[in-house]
């Protein structure tokens, strides 16, 4: 987890946007990484390699929701 309360907080959001809005999860899939600096601003190098992970390997929404929500893209 990131040690940035803020950035926590704004993690948080971000897991539970993914996970209860498909139309935000087809953005975050189609270009994780403009997605992410959307929210977080911009990433740090674990967050970079997540982002990668995520275009990388191709899965349904279902596949990254499970992902997601077994801790596999680190802190979210």
């Amino acid at each position: 987890m990131p040690a940035d309360p803020d950035r926590q907080a704004r993690y948080d959001v971000l897991r539970q946007r993914f996970l209860n809005d498909p139309d935000f999860r087809a953005t975050v899939t189609a270009d994780p990484t403009a997605a992410l600096e959307g929210v977080l601003g911009s990433l740090t190098a674990e967050e970079s390699r997540a982002v990668a992970d995520i275009a990388a390997t191709p899965r349904s929404d279902d596949e990254l929701v499970a992902h997601i929500r077994s801790g596999g893209l680190g802190s979210w």
